[in-house]
């Protein structure tokens, strides 16, 4: 999530000002919140981490899907590979 997070931090300059606070901002949020619950999930011990794991697959399916629609709108480029 770091690495997702350092490289969408530079196509910052890259998204025009209207889709920047609007959808990136959202992404943006989304993966923040991300590596707040791995981080959160890490020190928590057994059973108590289950509902912060799920909290996190939700943020990162809705983050994927946003990130999907980024691409098909041409926001930004994805290279495949």
């Amino acid at each position: 999530m770091f690495e997702f997070y350092k490289k969408l931090y530079h196509l910052r300059t890259k998204v025009s000002k209207q889709d920047r606070h609007g959808i990136y901002a959202k992404v943006d949020a989304l993966v923040l919140d991300a590596i707040t619950l791995a981080i959160k999930a890490r020190f928590e011990s057994g059973q108590e981490k289950i509902p912060t794991l799920k909290a996190m697959r939700t943020t990162i399916e809705i983050l994927k899907r946003m990130v999907r629609l980024m691409q098909e709108l041409g926001i930004i480029f994805v290279p495949i590979y």
